[in-house]
């Protein structure tokens, strides 16, 4: 498994007080069960938020490293999908 930024989708962002720097982009496509996410990293507290790619839920997940976030994702999409045949509804 490979994980790195694509600098293509980078984006710099400041607070209004200029002071605060968000880091927006996304990491390659990574699958798990078919499922792909796309992340934020946050240069203020050094952490990695995911969200996963099209369903109609919004699941989020966060780590400290790209590691600890491929980990967060791949738990994610096991409790989504546990949970989705529990309620008995249509998963991807």
């Amino acid at each position: 498994m490979h994980l790195s930024f694509n600098p293509n989708k980078l984006i710099l962002i400041k607070d209004t007080n200029g002071d605060y720097l968000t880091i927006y982009g996304t990491i390659k496509k990574t699958k798990y069960k078919g499922y792909t996410y796309t992340t934020t990293y946050d240069n203020h507290t050094k952490t990695f938020f995911g969200t996963i790619d099209n369903i109609t839920d919004l699941i989020m997940f966060e780590g400290n490293s790209q590691y600890d976030l491929y980990n967060a994702f791949c738990e994610s999409v096991d409790d989504y999908i546990e949970i989705c045949k529990k309620l008995k509804k249509n998963i991807k």
